[in-house]
């Protein structure tokens, strides 16, 4: 994973921002961004974190993005991740990884 990436995950598993909008790799702290394109989103359902992942195909850069994440998401969240497009629904507490 590219030192960017991996700055920018460990910005948002601390709810903290990183990168500022239109970067190629950027989070509010809620959501993370490949350029404008959000690739996982935070929401809140039944008081529980949900992290909704943007599975859609984009640009060779969002893509690389998208496969790190996943990883991440995968490595870290393994009872909670499943595979889907365009996005699939996850559940977990981010500050656990």
């Amino acid at each position: 994973m590219r030192k960017n990436c991996r700055q920018m995950l460990d910005a948002w598993i601390g709810d903290e921002p990183y990168g500022k909008r239109g970067d190629s790799i950027w989070t509010d702290g809620d959501t993370i961004y490949s350029y404008n394109t959000w690739i996982v989103v935070e929401e809140i359902k039944e008081r529980r974190p949900h992290y909704r992942f943007n599975a859609t195909k984009y640009s060779t850069t969002t893509s690389t993005h998208q496969n790190a994440i996943r990883a991440f998401l995968e490595n870290n969240f393994p009872e909670n991740f499943s595979e889907g497009t365009p996005a699939t629904v996850f559940v977990g507490e981010k500050n656990e990884a």
